[in-house]
């Protein structure tokens, strides 16, 4: 791939790639930041954007929302320009920058959305025909998704194959069924947002967004539109049963710009509603502190996993324990940093573990099963998998964290579950103690009949 036979080599010049989107995305939120604030708050903007965990730690990883977000937030700027001076050049770019979107994820559909409003707001107040334009932006859209997916549609059965289940995945879910019943429509605003942002700048970004909404019809058309983004991106998002615990939180990713700028908006307001008690120089250097203290809360956040991103407890367990564990292992996947010989605990994985002296087991994989369940409705082998779960737990196993903040897919807790007796004996020969102080790390060890703890992602 590339003309990279070295499948490490291939794997660094990838993560090469996306920090390098990560960073044109916080490029392109301070452009997008600039059709709505001035200058200094729009830099802010951009920063606060990109000193988030969400955006920090999905800049590392090889997935296509870190591809998919800067063409989303550029595809804004250009419908936002384009409501200024409509023009056709403007829709044909638009209308690239939309299928390029759509071609790096499939929900980048949502865009249309926004796109919609603008040009019925912007035609109806000047009196002319928008649909023109919206006819060439779609056109132009369908044009590039089609030649992107040239090669792919070459292989159709595949193609066809992979759509159908993917289809299917964001109509019924993955393997957990959360529907917006049960998750009261706060499921990723939890698990993602406030992870994702931290509870200051996501707190300031929702104020920001209900001030737009409550001064509507008083509100410059970019905010709008950012608002109008905002809630289709979150609602549709909610609305459908696909939400992956920890994968998901990559899902709300382009969100993240659109609430920093909303955050700063806020801020603005506040600032302003007390500026007649103080001077105008007085102003500014509550903006620019109360900006520095967010922004440096934000950055403590995300801190343990951009900056020290090799402290991952799978790096930890596969230096310490891997290649000494005496007996036969099985591994799940997330667990360490080679790949995975066994699926999660459930039919004929089943005889693999039992037949095994230790299971190395992911918090990514086991928090999955324990959220889904506390929710009804689902699948008979999500119950069937979480008991399964729990059943290894009480067994005697090694914990292995760091106390650090986990996310998504890093820094999981992971447990090293002895499955025998010889196992169990051999775990309780370990000086764990000193192991804790030779790497800096939190191991535990849970003895048989032990009721298991809250790893660091639920509980």
């Amino acid at each position: 791939v590339l003309g990279i036979p070295d499948i490490q080599q291939l794997a660094n010049a990838a993560r090469f790639l996306t920090g390098l989107y990560g960073a044109i995305t916080i490029l392109v939120v301070y452009f997008l930041a600039m059709q709505a604030l001035n200058a200094f708050p729009a830099i802010v903007a951009a920063t606060l954007a990109g000193l988030t965990p969400l955006m920090g730690t999905h800049a590392q990883f090889i997935k296509e929302d870190i591809f998919a977000a800067p063409l989303l937030m550029l595809a804004l700027i250009i419908v936002l320009r384009w409501g200024r001076v409509p023009s056709r050049n403007k829709a044909l770019i638009l209308g690239i920058i939309v299928g390029l979107a759509v071609s790096a994820k499939l929900s980048s559909l949502i865009i249309v959305i926004p796109v919609v409003y603008t040009f019925i707001v912007v035609g109806r107040s000047q009196e002319r025909s928008y649909l023109a334009s919206l006819g060439l932006v779609a056109l132009t859209a369908l044009l590039v998704f089609s030649i992107i997916q040239i090669p792919a549609l070459l292989d159709h059965e595949r193609w066809l194959a992979s759509f159908e289940r993917e289809a299917g995945s964001a109509i019924t879910g993955h393997y957990l069924y959360l529907w917006p019943i049960q998750t009261k429509l706060i499921f990723h605003l939890k698990y993602s947002l406030l992870k994702g942002m931290g509870w200051p700048a996501l707190t300031m970004g929702l104020f920001g967004l209900i001030y737009v909404i409550g001064r509507w019809k008083n509100t410059a058309l970019p905010l709008r539109v950012l608002t109008v983004f905002a809630l289709s991106w979150y609602g549709i998002h909610e609305l459908l049963p696909l939400k992956i615990y920890h994968g998901g939180m990559r899902y709300m990713l382009p969100l993240v710009p659109v609430l920093a700028i909303l955050s700063i908006l806020f801020l603005q307001v506040c600032i302003s509603y007390i500026s007649s008690e103080i001077s105008a120089s007085g102003s500014n250097k509550l903006f620019t502190a109360l900006v520095i203290a967010l922004l440096a809360v934000t950055l403590f956040m995300s801190y343990p996993l951009i900056i020290r991103n090799n402290i991952d407890t799978r790096s930890y367990v596969t230096k310490i324990f891997l290649d000494k564990l005496p007996g036969k292992v099985v591994i799940e996947p997330y667990s360490t940093l080679k790949d995975g010989n066994v699926g999660a605990p459930y039919g004929n994985n089943e005889k693999k573990y039992f037949s095994s002296d230790f299971a190395l087991i992911s918090s990514i994989l086991y928090d999955d099963f324990f959220l889904g369940t506390t929710y009804i409705g689902q699948p008979d082998f999500v119950y069937e998998i979480g008991s399964n779960y729990r059943s290894l737990f009480s067994l005697t196993y090694i914990q292995v964290s760091n106390n650090k903040f986990s996310y998504s897919y890093h820094n999981p807790v992971i447990r090293i579950v002895c499955l025998s007796d010889k196992a169990a004996q051999w775990a309780k020969t370990l000086d764990l103690n000193s192991l804790d102080h030779k790497y800096d790390i939190d191991l535990k060890l849970i003895n048989a009949g032990t009721m298991p703890s809250s790893s660091a992602h639920f509980g």
